[in-house]
């Protein structure tokens, strides 16, 4: 699983598909599955989608002047913005507007 922590971390914006995760480490698309959800009790496609939510927030909080929102979802690899908007919400239980702003002030 560390190998596949190195891989999403390498991606950064990166589209992630689970052929490519797999075949990039070595084992089966099953396999993987299945061991991100035995150590993470997630599903792939929600732990690739928590890390990137994740990323994007470590990034609004830490945010030079000219980033937006769009810019910080955009270099997390979210290209629907609604979606974006809505997954960070019931995520981290705030806009990622409020999440910057509280960057910006510190």
């Amino acid at each position: 699983m560390a190998g596949l922590l190195e891989r999403v971390e390498l991606l950064g914006s990166a589209p992630l598909y689970s052929d490519d995760l797999a075949t990039s480490l070595n084992v089966s698309v099953r396999t993987l599955q299945s061991a991100t959800q035995a150590v993470h009790g997630l599903s792939l496609h929600h732990y690739l989608r928590l890390k990137r939510l994740w990323a994007t927030r470590k990034l609004l909080l830490t945010a030079s002047a000219g980033l937006s929102v769009k810019a910080a979802a955009l270099a997390n690899g979210f290209w629907h913005m609604g979606d974006f908007a809505k997954s960070y919400k019931a995520t981290f239980g705030e806009v990622p507007s409020e999440t910057l702003a509280q960057g910006r002030s510190r």
